[in-house]
């Protein structure tokens, strides 16, 4: 049976066969029952360290962020000598964006035990988004060092120094990223946003529509097929990419942009302005998820 959960028997109903068996549970995506085992555990009994941390893991899940940083916080104050819990309450500060927090959290879980990758990989996130880059660059060279096959060291590499305008170097560590992990789109995509950046467009074309390919309901490789149409007047091309682009994602403001400045172009004044309504309606405050960028647009 698929997601069969294991260990469904529970020999003693302790707190810690509780907590064996909320792991399993959420291993297998049973949350609810997870959370109800959890629950019970730490009635049985409050102070138990690895179960605040499995109900952290689980409202993380569930993208309860403050509860789960509440929760996982604790679970370092029960035992502050275990990485894996420091781990998850850096990544927990990090998508609530107290970054200097979540860096402080993953210092701890690093100086605990310093062959973890994915705690070097989580420092690495922290201080790019600190503007902090050369250390960031140190961090994700740290995590590649001491696991060669995460693919994602390597990508975070080549999307960093692609900022800071290092334009073959991060051609470097974006071929890189693919070669480890071709099935990945964002891979493809990082690649395809590099050649934009060295100028071949064919390059970019051909990465953009292996990301397409990699992943067909995703409308980021589509808008990023269009955007660079547009920018090089290829309009028929760019039009087919950024309604493929909306068909998936229709909230893309930008991509409505782009259509309605090239149907006003073309005299489709009417088709232009129907593009131009559903831009303001549905306008982001952001630019595209994870858009190349020259070293001027950076803050």
């Amino acid at each position: 049976m698929a997601n069969r959960c294991p260990r469904l028997e529970r020999v003693q109903s302790t707190p810690v066969a509780r907590l064996a068996l909320a792991m399993d549970l959420l291993t297998y995506g049973h949350l609810d029952a997870a959370r109800s085992e959890i629950d019970e555990a730490l009635r049985e009994n409050p102070e138990l360290a690895g179960a605040h941390y499995v109900k952290g893991l689980i409202l993380f899940r569930r993208d309860d962020l403050e509860a789960a940083e509440a929760s996982l916080d604790i679970a370092t104050r029960l035992d502050q000598n275990q990485a894996t819990p420091w781990i998850a309450l850096a990544s927990a500060r990090k998508e609530l964006g107290r970054s200097k927090e979540a860096l402080f959290a993953v210092d701890r879980a690093i100086s605990l035990d310093k062959h973890e990758a994915k705690a070097h990989l989580l420092r690495g996130d922290l201080l790019a988004a600190l503007g902090r880059r050369d250390q960031a660059i140190r961090a994700y060279s740290r995590a590649f060092g001491y696991d060669p096959q995460l693919d994602r060291a390597p990508h975070q590499i080549a999307r960093v120094l692609l900022e800071s305008g290092d334009i073959p170097g991060a051609f470097r560590y974006a071929t890189t990223a693919v070669r480890l992990n071709p099935a990945a789109p964002q891979n493809s995509i990082l690649l395809g946003d590099v050649a934009r950046h060295q100028g071949q467009l064919e390059a970019a074309v051909k990465a953009y529509r292996e990301a397409a390919a990699l992943a067909p309901a995703d409308a980021v490789p589509y808008a990023r097929l269009g955007e660079m149409f547009f920018e090089n007047q290829r309009f028929g091309e760019a039009v087919t990419a950024l309604i493929q682009a909306t068909a998936r994602d229709p909230q893309r403001a930008d991509c409505y942009t782009m259509l309605g400045q090239i149907y006003q172009q073309q005299d489709r004044h009417r088709e232009a302005e129907e593009m131009f309504r559903m831009s303001r309606s549905n306008r982001r405050e952001r630019a595209l998820p994870g858009r190349p960028e020259t070293p001027a647009e950076q803050p």
